[in-house]
């Protein structure tokens, strides 16, 4: 018996079981997003992805962002090489535990990043020999730290800027920042969660201030 695989539009299914188990977004949901899929190509033809670890992110950016969404770690990532023109990491080196769990990021973003295609980074760089109050569970580089993890991935720095030196976000994303925000006070206002994020925040917050940390927006090849 010989049996072949074909992968046909949605259009020509023959059969279509609906919720045949459980998904990160319901049928109707993904039909949505397909096609704001569909109508928010690039006039490249781009499609953004975006990687997330937590599943209940995944959900939630599916529904918010209403692109396609994957649920996988950074230092692994599930996709081919050289598979992407454009790859962003926001905010996530420093969440990452150490030198080589940084490297090896990095070194997957190259890897399914396009020969000449672009790496941006926005990364929290440590100032100071020592950081008073850190938040738990980050490490956040020295400038020759950072030169360093990007000689060991073969990253070349391109472009640097301080957040302080860039515009504005527009008020339409500050506006829906500001939602969001509203609605996590609504539904999670009471819960440790959400303490103990607002905490971290309020910790970065403090350093950002007082100078021992500096944000930076990154451009690599």
């Amino acid at each position: 018996v010989r049996t072949v695989t074909a992968d046909l539009p949605s259009a020509q299914w023959p059969v279509l079981i609906k919720d045949h188990h459980p998904g990160y977004v319901s049928w109707e949901e993904y039909l949505a997003i397909e096609a704001r899929l569909a109508a928010n190509h690039t006039a490249a033809g781009a499609r953004p992805v975006l990687v997330e670890p937590e599943p209940g992110a995944c959900r939630a950016a599916a529904r918010l962002f209403g692109g396609f969404v994957v649920q996988a770690d950074a230092r692994a990532l599930p996709f081919p090489d050289a598979a992407a023109n454009a790859v962003w990491s926001l905010g996530v080196l420093c969440t990452l535990h150490g030198p080589q769990s940084q490297l090896a990021m990095l070194r997957e973003m190259r890897r399914v990043t396009h020969p000449g295609g672009r790496i941006g980074l926005l990364v929290y760089v440590a100032t100071a020999p020592e950081l008073s109050d850190p938040p738990e569970g980050n490490h956040f580089p020295t400038r020759g730290q950072l030169s360093a993890l990007f000689s060991g991935a073969n990253l070349r720095l391109l472009r640097q800027a301080e957040d302080s030196d860039l515009p504005e976000a527009p008020r339409q994303w500050r506006d829906r920042s500001a939602a969001v925000e509203r609605e996590l006070r609504r539904r999670h206002g009471d819960t440790p969660q959400l303490s103990e994020a607002n905490e971290q925040s309020d910790r970065i917050g403090h350093l950002l201030r007082s100078g021992q940390l500096s944000a930076e927006v990154m451009v690599l090849s």
